[in-house]
């Protein structure tokens, strides 16, 4: 074959294939001979599916042809189950080299072509027709597996071409779009051969991801390309861990997210102090784009780094070694934390390297590492933004099959469409659900309005009727004053908690009624409602009527005329407290949200404002049902068609139909709802040929007479199932376009008619009860309104004989529907028409003196001795004589207790006495101070005994003696036992009942000790109370009630039982605990201050363990926060068991980050077990270890706040290392440690609360260690170091019991239904608006008398007894203020330039009138004014101190800001004027025609200025003084420096005098400029300068604002003239920093007497400035004292 341009050829990427169709139909299933497929294949890798053709029918055939290690594996089967024809070919087919494959079947003949090779076999089965199933496969399939023929299943990645099955090009066919071939597995096929780069991982669901293993190493490396829509997803985890330093280990995480489309590192390197050391950070750049985008994560000596598309973040390096755990997961989150579902990442992963290692993907999907992941190319659709169904504000998350809602805790469904809470506290109530509290309603059911927490209160009765009462309270205290002579009209704003307007409107509308209190109180205050009183609903209509319906009425009592004339009592006026009250009950005007009060001039009056109270439903009003009396009795309607449907029944049935609805015209859908057993209720739809069948298990039973509800919700996607609190959420077929689609069918309720149940195949029984509250087609149906006279067996209302229960004691009523039946209960005890009555009743307790029993004389009823014979009793006594009845022939029969175990039966039979024996095989059974009934039932002439459930019949009867004699059973093989004086004469008849004993001597047996209840003979019941009054004997108590009741001595204490009015004793001595019911817990609260120790002495063999246990309960809030350090890790302490000898311990502590850690030593090794869980959170927790040997367990149990264990919350450790001994143990230590040492330098004592504590030194021990018992029992081992200890709550609940018993739930119960607690809700008082002025207060005095009591008033201070005006007043006082202080602060601005415009004006005085005063008048250099300068502008010396004098530019101080520079203070005392210039300087040097830049300069200056004016003779003197000093210098000078000046900016060495080391400080120390207080004579020289006052010297360390560094001029006179050129251009850029000098302090060095250049470390500039600088000082020195 030629190939050319027109060949088509396709690239496969590894996750696509063809299928391609034989044939469409069964009948044309082919049955070929002659067969011929061929293609073209070119591949670089040597695994993969070429074809794949299977056929299952009418036996099995297959061809296939696969890559295997880079050779061919041909495969063809004919039916023969062990001979397939296989044919292996080529080597290294994986060379990226085309490659041609042609497989030829010619009846029993097969060749096979590659490549030009040829293989031949022959068909040796019976049969060699080719018998295929439609579907061929070409590069791969769906799901494949191992199996016949197929030695690989992964999918083919490589090109291929020529691809013919028989004549038929696939390919071509496939491209041209023919029906027989489709492509799939990818989005589109790709044509052409290009090579597979990249071949995308998918997943596909939150939930799907990929774990990959890799060595355990300090470096991570991982990179890849991801593909998303989802805002919030888990890209990337891994653990972390690093070495604690305590020998364990502390362990993190690190995780890459998308959170808000936007990559997200989260590095956490140690959840032990998390809060710590975390650290989140996110690159600013969205991803979640459907775009591809790189990530490159690492992580490199304990720091993590994240590159996201070129944009990089990395984490701070983490203090320890850290190490990855060695296993990633991509696409969902580690072991460590807890993650939402919907977190999981959705999307494409590509280029996956791990470690500089590229993951194979199609390896990938054929190992264990993949979850749920698949190749598909990437088929990734954002869905929500083409079709967001997420109701509620549910998230909406695109998988990749479509949308998936994120619902809210409140709903349920794909679309988040059903509300998990009823409407109404009803709703709750009719469903079953008894018991009052908090619960969660969602008022609209589906609609928008979000749930809401409300109170409820169940069994309410109203109008005759048992509901659920929804109650709401609001913010307007009760009694609430309202109106006083100096309030202001006002407007009252209620606020309903938890509730807005839109729900509040909801409730009112759900409900069937609703109602509000309102109580106005008044003294001499009218209401006059509508006039100066009205409240407004929330609805928005005016309301103005208290407990009437009439506008401005109150509710006047009956009788009265118009309350005395007003329309409400408080219109009176009366000066007596006076009110009116009443309930507003019109549904529509509730509730109140507003009150408006104008006021009165006089009087006081307080209004109340009750809960807004609502019951019942409007769809399911209780007073409109049916009955159906027959069970072939129903009602017809028409089909349901639209919205959910609801249905209320009440039945005594366990099988009946309740609903059918019949299919219609030319439709087969239809459903029908039945009860098939007493707790099940079957739902059964066929839609389009569709069956749906689920069964719902309730709880409660339907044959119990309860009212149960069945509810049928839908919406597109789901179909929800509920009987009463049991519900169940089915999804429906994507088939299914209308679940209610039935047409004209009919609807038939409680039946169906005989005809048309035999068609539909019904043959179970119709519903014989109640029916209410059918909702269905969006509306309530009042079934009532359809019944007629032609209805037979349906009747209107329900006629349940049997609600409420009229059967007493239990006793089960049988309905019939109009009239009832009792089944009492226990037939014996119980009897009447209701059971309502009840022999146990009469009880009585005995003592078990000679003298406690009871005769009874029942002589007028002679045959008590052949009746059945019925009581009661209880004791803890083994013997006991119970009953013994005889009468005046002897004849007798006798109760008593032997052993505790056995009751015996006497009688006679004639003159043989009958003793039979019921035994028990449980020791004290019969005396465990429970009641034990006996039954002595006559049956016939036989007796049977009954007691528990034993029972023995007895064949003897009882006969009577026909013969008097008085030892009438001396010849009987069983003797009596009792022995009552007899007569020898007969005496007359009569019959004694001796009850509880029999007189002193007559038996051995001991009288009975206990209680004796409901005695009844036959028909007779005596009454023991009764006679035990009469005989008036102190031994009985005509009572019997049990002290001993369950749980009445707690954490295992015995109860001793005295029975009588409830007398009980508790023995506490084998518990830990105290107090009358060994309620009293040994606990201790510790305050990290205090610990417990107590010292023992194990006995020798318990000296070694191997299997030591403690358990104790803790409350903590964790570690105090102020004992935190930085960097380190508290723990504190709760139990330390240790030993005096040894380094052998046990410490149970709690961790920082509120973990628990049991830590040991055996002396061997150190070993430690954490339980990762913050229990540090002030609740209860019971903690319990125990070793076995090398294994180690610890559990923690949590307790609620009612002190039951939370069962899910329970968490546990096991640990195994090697078994050595804990040995000697002899010192326990509650609340932490005696003494900190350095093998717990982090361990702190313990603060909180800690009880029950118990150790045991092994399994086998019998000692217990309590040291908190033993602390209150005031042992003398026991001490308390630190502060004192005192007793506290650990809420644990009793170990053995409670004192109370809580009712348990229904079983079963939803917990979506289950209370919760009402959130906090702290919004105040009831907001209160001013609608106008404060009345004037009258004059007039109110007086009361004192037989009236005020109401309380308990209204909150809402306001200030002012009103507007007063406020008013207050901002215009603070306006007024405010002004003064700005004029105030203007004045004092004004005096301070006033004043410094005349300091300067006087110091210019004086310069200019040559006065010799204090320089410091002198003007500021830098000061110009808008004249020129004048010639004789002084500057001041000291801002020319030597310290400003050395060149170069200025260091700016850093604490100027820029804004600031133009009004900074210069360098003398005195700040800048606001008009000034801000000049570097004042004095210009002509000479080099710029600003003068140092005191050289401004001395020429000023020298040229005044040679005209100066006295010859002083220039004769300082021109003498300047020689000499030349002379000087010239001397001090090193040979060959010349004219050598020092700059600063180019010598840096620092300046060392004696042991003083100045850095970046002037050598020059500043002098005064003050010279007029300098004693200087002409024939002084320089080192003569002497400071004044002592108190001026600067010492090392002053702080010096000028001694900074910061300089600027020439250092001196003579320096000026011989400066290198060079160095001169510096200085010209110079200016001085005016900036420098902030305080008009100065600060200066004495340096008299002080020779710097004597000093080793000077340099040679550092020793030419002084000389220089003495030259400048005398010649200015000199100028000034002349």
């Amino acid at each position: 074959m030629v190939i050319g341009e027109s060949v088509t050829t396709m690239t496969f990427r590894g996750y696509e294939w063809i299928q391609y169709k034989l044939y469409n139909r069964k009948e044309d299933k082919l049955f070929s001979d002659q067969n011929r497929i061929s293609l073209e294949f070119k591949t670089g890798r040597g695994s993969g599916i070429l074809l794949y053709a299977v056929g299952g029918t009418p036996y099995h055939t297959h061809v296939t042809a696969t890559l295997r290690s880079g050779k061919l594996h041909t495969s063809i089967s004919f039916g023969d189950t062990t001979n397939d024809l296989e044919f292996t070919m080529g080597l290294q087919l994986d060379n990226n080299r085309w490659h041609n494959l042609t497989i030829v079947h010619n009846k029993r003949d097969i060749f096979v072509y590659l490549d030009g090779d040829k293989k031949y076999k022959e068909v040796t089965a019976d049969q060699y027709f080719l018998s295929l199933d439609p579907n061929v496969y070409i590069g791969g399939g769906d799901n494949f597996v191992e199996t016949r023929g197929l030695q690989v299943t992964r999918s083919f990645v490589g090109c291929l071409r020529n691809v013919y099955f028989n004549d038929d090009s696939v390919l071509h066919s496939l491209k041209t779009g023919k029906d027989n071939c489709e492509y799939q597995g990818g989005r589109s096929a790709q044509y052409g051969c290009d090579a597979v780069q990249e071949i995308p991982i998918t997943f596909p669901i939150a939930g799907s991801m990929l774990q990959w293993d890799v060595p355990r190493e300090k470096e991570l490396s991982v990179s890849f390309r991801f593909r998303t829509v989802r805002e919030v997803a888990v890209l990337f985890s891994i653990e972390l861990l690093a070495r604690d330093g305590l020998g364990g280990y502390e362990y993190g995480y690190l995780e890459v997210w998308v959170k808000d489309g936007k990559p997200f590192l989260d590095f956490v390197p140690s959840t032990r102090n998390k809060e710590s050391f975390r650290e989140n950070q996110s690159i600013p750049s969205l991803v979640n784009n459907s775009q591809w985008h790189t990530l490159d994560l690492s992580l490199h000596s304990s720091q993590a780094k994240l590159k996201v598309d070129q944009v990089s973040i990395r984490t701070n390096v983490y203090r320890k070694t850290l190490e990855h755990q060695g296993k990633l997961v991509f696409g969902y989150g580690i072991g460590l934390r807890r993650y939402k579902r919907s977190e999981g990442f959705v999307g494409c992963i590509e280029g996956l390297v791990i470690q500089g290692k590229s993951i194979d993907p199609i390896s990938i999907m054929e190992s264990d590492r993949a979850v749920g992941l698949v190749l598909d190319g990437c088929n990734l659709i954002d869905y929500c933004s083409n079709n967001n169904i997420c109701q509620h504000g549910s998230i909406c998350l695109s998988d990749w099959d479509g949308v998936r809602c994120d619902c809210s805790e409140h709903y349920e469904g794909k679309a988040c469409h059903f509300p998990k809470y009823p409407r109404t506290c009803d709703e709750y109530f009719q469903s079953g659900r008894n018991m009052s509290g908090i619960y969660m309603v969602d008022l609209d059911g589906s609609g928008p309005l979000l749930p809401a927490h409300v109170e409820c209160q169940m069994g309410k009765i109203h109008d005759q009727h048992e509901y659920g009462e929804t109650i709401i309270e609001h913010n307007f205290h009760p009694n609430t004053t309202v109106r006083q002579p100096s309030f202001a009209d006002r407007q009252y704003h209620l606020s309903y908690r938890g509730m807005s307007a839109a729900q509040l409107y909801a409730l009112t509308t759900v409900s069937a009624k609703c109602e509000q209190y309102i109580k106005y109180e008044c003294y001499s205050s009218p209401m006059e409602l509508g006039k100066k009183t009205w409240f407004k609903a929330a609805n928005g209509e005016i309301v103005d009527y208290i407990g009437s319906n009439r506008a401005g009425f109150c509710n006047c009592l009956p009788g009265e005329e118009m309350c005395s004339g007003e329309r409400c009592y408080c219109d009176r006026g009366l000066k007596k407290w006076d009110q009116d009250s009443g309930i507003n009950k019109n549904k529509a005007q509730l509730p109140l949200t507003e009150v408006t009060v104008l006021q009165y001039p006089t009087g006081t009056g307080n209004l109340t404002i009750g809960h807004l109270k609502c019951w019942g439903s409007v769809q399911v009003p209780l007073d409109k049902s049916i009955t159906f009396i027959k069970s072939s009795s129903y009602v017809m309607l028409h089909s349901w068609k639209s919205g959910d449907l609801r249905i209320n029944i009440k039945t005594d049935q366990t099988n009946a139909l309740i609903l059918y609805q019949t299919p219609g015209k030319g439709m087969g859908n239809k459903f029908c709802i039945k009860i098939i057993s007493a707790n099940e209720v079957q739902f059964h739809f066929v839609i389009n040929g569709k069956s749906i069948l689920k069964t719902i298990y309730t709880p409660i039973s339907f044959d119990t007479g309860e009212w149960h509800t069945i509810i049928v919700e839908h919406d597109k996607y789901n179909l929800r199932l509920s009987v009463d609190q049991s519900r169940s959420l089915y999804t429906l077929r994507s088939d299914i376009d209308d679940l209610i689609d039935f047409s004209d069918g009919i609807l038939y309720i409680g039946g169906l008619p005989d005809g048309i149940a035999g068609e539909l195949g019904e043959t179970g029984p119709g519903l014989t009860g109640c029916v209410r509250g059918f909702v269905y087609n969006n509306k309530e149906k009042d079934l009532s309104r359809l019944i007629d006279g032609s209805m037979t067996g349906v009747t209107t209302d329900c006629m349940s004989s049997c609600w409420p229960n009229p059967c007493l004691n239990g006793g089960v009523c049988e309905e019939n529907w109009g009239s009832y039946n009792c089944i009492c209960a226990n037939k014996w005890i119980h009897y009447g028409n209701d059971c309502e009555r009840d022999i146990n009743r009469d009880a009585v307790t005995m003592s078990g003196t000679v003298t406690s029993f009871m005769v009874f004389d029942s002589s007028e009823y002679p045959e008590a001795l052949h009746q059945t014979i019925i009581f009661s009793f209880r004791t803890f006594k083994r013997e006991a004589m119970i009953l013994y009845i005889h009468d005046e022939m002897n004849n007798f029969i006798q109760f008593e207790l032997q052993k505790g175990t056995k009751l015996i039966i006497s009688y006679n039979n004639f003159n043989e006495v009958i003793r039979e024996t019921i035994t028990f095989d449980i020791e004290h059974k019969l005396s465990d101070g429970k009641w034990k009934q006996v039954i002595a039932e006559i049956i016939g002439d036989s007796t049977r005994l009954q007691v528990e459930d034993k029972t023995l019949l007895i064949q003897y009867p009882r006969l009577k003696l026909r013969n008097y004699n008085t030892f009438p059973y001396k010849e009987s093989r069983i003797p009596e036992s009792v022995f009552l004086p007899r007569p020898s004469e007969k005496p007359v008849p009569f019959v004694h009942l001796y009850v509880g004993g029999v007189p002193k001597g007559a038996t051995t047996l001991p009288t009975f000790d206990g209680c004796l209840r409901g005695l009844k003979i036959g028909k007779r019941i005596y009454n023991l109370r009764e006679q035990g009054v009469k005989a008036k004997a102190g031994d009985v108590t005509t009572a019997c009630e049990t002290g001993c009741i369950e749980d009445r001595c707690l954490n295992g204490g015995y109860c001793t039982e005295y029975f009588k009015l409830g007398q009980y004793d508790c023995d506490c001595t084998e518990t830990d605990y105290s107090g009358q019911q060994c309620q009293i817990e040994p606990s201790g609260k510790f305050d990290g201050n205090s610990v417990i120790e107590q010292k023992f002495r194990l006995p020798l063999i318990d000296q070694r363990s191997l299997s030591e246990q403690l358990s104790f309960t803790f409350i903590s809030d964790g570690v105090d926060p102020s004992l935190y350090v930085k960097g380190e890790i508290i723990e504190m302490a709760m139990i330390y068991v240790t030993s005096s000898k040894k380094k052998d311990y046990l410490l149970a502590k709690l961790e920082q980050d509120g973990s628990v850690m049991i830590e040991t030593n055996q002396e061997i090794g150190i070993y430690r077990m954490k339980i990762p869980v913050d229990f540090a959170n002030g609740k209860a927790h019971e903690l319990r270890y125990k070793r076995d040997g090398s294994d180690m367990f610890v559990t923690v149990i949590p307790y609620d706040k009612k002190g039951f264990p939370i069962i899910d919350g329970i968490e546990e450790a096991t640990m195994n290392y090697a078994a050595f001994d804990l040995d000697d143990i002899d010192s326990i230590y509650v609340g932490g440690m005696a003494q900190q040492t350095d093998d717990f330098y982090s361990v702190v004592n313990f603060t909180g609360c800690i009880s029950n504590v118990v150790y045991t030194p092994s399994k086998t021990s019998s000692i217990r260690i309590r040291p908190l018992k033993d602390f209150y029992t005031n042992s003398s081992d026991i001490k308390v170091l630190g502060n004192s200890v005192s007793t506290c709550s650990d809420k644990r609940p009793n170990i053995y019991g409670k004192v109370s018993r809580t009712p348990n739930p229904p079983p079963d119960e939803f917990t979506d239904f289950e209370s919760v607690t009402m959130p906090e809700w702290n919004i105040g008082p009831a907001k209160v608006e001013i609608i106008g002025g404060i009345p004037i207060p009258p004059t007039d005095i109110i007086v009361t008398t004192q037989s009236l009591i005020l109401p309380k008033n308990n209204t909150s201070t809402l306001l200030t007894d002012y009103s507007v005006d007063n406020m008013t007043i207050v901002i215009t006082a603070c306006i007024i203020a405010l002004c003064l202080i700005l004029a105030i602060i203007i004045a004092l601005l004004l005096v301070r330039r006033r004043r410094r415009l005349g300091e300067y004006e006087l110091k210019k005085k004086i310069v200019m009138d040559g006065v010799d005063g204090d320089l410091d008048a002198k003007v500021p250099l830098n000061h110009v004014t808008s004249t020129p300068v004048p010639h004789d502008h002084l500057a001041k010396l000291d801002e020319f101190s030597m310290v400003s004098a050395t060149l170069g530019p200025p260091k700016m101080r850093n604490n100027v800001a820029n804004d600031q520079q133009a009004n900074r203070f210069s360098q003398g005392s005195f700040p800048m004027i606001d008009d000034e210039t801000a000049f570097s300087s004042a004095i210009y040097n002509k000479r080099k025609n710029r600003p003068a830049s140092s005191i050289s300069e401004v001395l020429e200056e000023l020298e040229r200025r005044q040679k005209n004016i100066k006295d010859p003779s002083t220039d004769e003197i300082c021109k003498e003084l300047e020689e000499n000093l030349k002379r000087e210098l010239e001397l001090n000078r090193a040979h060959g420096e010349g004219e050598l000046e020092w700059d600063p900016q180019i010598d840096k060495a620092p300046l060392t005098y004696g042991e003083i080391t100045f850095f970046n400080s002037p050598l020059l120390l500043s002098i005064p400029d003050e010279l007029e207080e300098l004693e200087m004579s002409p024939s002084s020289s320089i080192h003569s300068l002497e400071k004044k006052e002592e108190d001026d010297i600067v010492t090392e360390g002053s702080e010096n604002p000028n001694s900074n560094g910061e300089y600027n001029g020439d250092s001196g006179y003579e320096a000026e003239s011989s400066r290198p050129e060079g160095l001169e251009s510096i200085d010209d850029s110079a200016t001085p920093d005016t900036t420098i000098d902030e305080s008009p302090t100065k600060l200066y060095y004495d340096i008299s007497g002080i020779e710097l250049q004597d000093s080793p470390n000077l340099s040679v500039h550092q020793k030419l400035l002084p000389a220089e600088t003495r030259t400048v000082l005398l010649r200015k020195a000199c100028y000034l004292q002349v």
